[in-house]
């Protein structure tokens, strides 16, 4: 992450954000589902123009959550399993999932009515 190979993909996926939250100032969350160590969500959230979001990022990898929660003090950090989410439902306005599994059951759950996903596939 320190070599900005993903800095074209952060910059469009928070441009993205931004279009979609632009009419909003109401407190808004964006999960990470599959975080990893969280760098893809702190490089978006940093490069967002909207500061009502709260990152949240949910790994199964607890040794990532670690890693995570070291590093970007300003997210929320989860050991979770993405098919068991342990989040509320209609909980989050913004999902990403960049490069890892999917549940797309569980995405319809915690997103909000009209709520956004972002899928990245290699």
């Amino acid at each position: 992450m320190e070599s900005d190979l993903f800095r074209l993909l952060h910059e469009k996926i928070s441009a993205v954000i931004d279009t979609y939250s632009a009419d909003s100032d109401t407190p808004a969350f964006i999960l990470d589902a599959g975080c990893g160590e969280g760098s893809h969500l702190e490089k978006i959230l940093g490069n967002s123009r909207n500061r009502t979001l709260t990152g949240i990022g949910l790994d199964l990898s607890k040794a990532g959550i670690a890693q995570a929660a070291k590093r970007y003090k300003q997210s929320i950090w989860l050991v979770g399993d993405l098919a068991k989410s342990p989040l509320a439902d209609h909980s989050m306005n913004v999902i990403l999932n960049i490069f890892s599994p999917s549940n797309y059951k569980e995405f319809k759950r915690i997103l909000v009515p009209d709520g956004l996903i972002i899928k990245v596939v290699p």
